[in-house]
């Protein structure tokens, strides 16, 4: 009964613990953090349960008094058991930095570090600030210099440290052989720019005389055509003449013969 009893108590704190955690997700610098929760529950469970019972029979046969052969069997029945069943919850809780200033506060505005982050940096602890890329420092107050720290060479040849970084830059000497190296580029651009410039005019070159090689063959084949048809034309003129000139050598030859 006192089990029990504790059980329905473990309950209800835990659903009123839940309830007052989704009431208190509202506020300033509150964030949500995953929880499990155990709570007790009972279970029917499912056994054998050993049964002894004297074997008279056997007792009867050997004749011991008293008698002590008994025999084991088996009854399947069921109990109660106690298992703890674990559940995750969302629960509130004041954001990295942040503290509540009371105990019954919704919001935590009470910052963790006594003194501002600097340079972008985050309270994350009691006056410890997570510090960007190139700052260090309690409060980020203080510039890396990439370019002197032990082990570590980020250029090849000049290092230049800023606020939070570093730059690289080339020896003078070097800086002459880049400019030489830049201007021969330049140049074979040029060289580049001119040769695909004289390639397009070329290409236009070769498509005005392909079209004019075409009319011109158009013509050729028109001028052709005309004097084709014009000996055709002589030639049935011809053709005509030599016929008439057979019809008027027959009729010569038959007046000859008549007289």
């Amino acid at each position: 009964m006192l089990l029990r009893i504790w059980t329905l108590t473990l309950l209800v704190l835990s659903i009123s613990a839940l309830c007052s955690a989704q009431e208190e997700f509202k506020g300033e610098n509150v964030c949500s953090y995953r929880k499990y929760a155990a709570r007790p529950i009972h279970i029917r469970q499912k056994y054998e349960r050993p049964v002894h019972t004297l074997n008279l029979k056997k007792c009867r046969e050997e004749g011991e008094s008293p008698c002590n052969r008994t025999i084991i069997t088996y009854r399947t029945t069921f109990r109660s058991v106690l298992r703890m069943r674990v559940k995750a919850i969302t629960v509130p809780g004041c954001c990295r930095g942040w503290k509540k200033r009371s105990p019954h506060d919704i919001s935590c505005l009470q910052s963790e570090c006594s003194r501002s982050c600097e340079n972008g940096g985050e309270c994350i602890g009691h006056e410890h600030c997570q510090c960007p890329e190139g700052f260090t420092g309690a409060y980020c107050h203080v510039d890396i210099d990439e370019c002197t720290t032990a082990g570590r060479n980020p250029c090849q040849q000049k290092c230049i440290n800023t606020p939070g970084s570093f730059k690289c830059s080339c020896i003078d000497e070097l800086k002459v052989l880049e400019t030489r190296v830049d201007s021969v580029h330049e140049l074979a651009e040029d060289g580049i720019t001119s040769l695909k410039a004289s390639q397009l005019a070329l290409a236009g070159d070769l498509e005005s005389a392909e079209e004019r090689w075409q009319r011109s063959s158009m013509a050729a084949s028109q001028i052709q055509s005309e004097a084709i048809e014009s000996l055709k034309n002589k030639q049935d003129q011809m053709l005509a003449r030599i016929e008439a000139l057979e019809k008027e050598n027959v009729s010569q030859n038959f007046n000859i013969y008549i007289l």
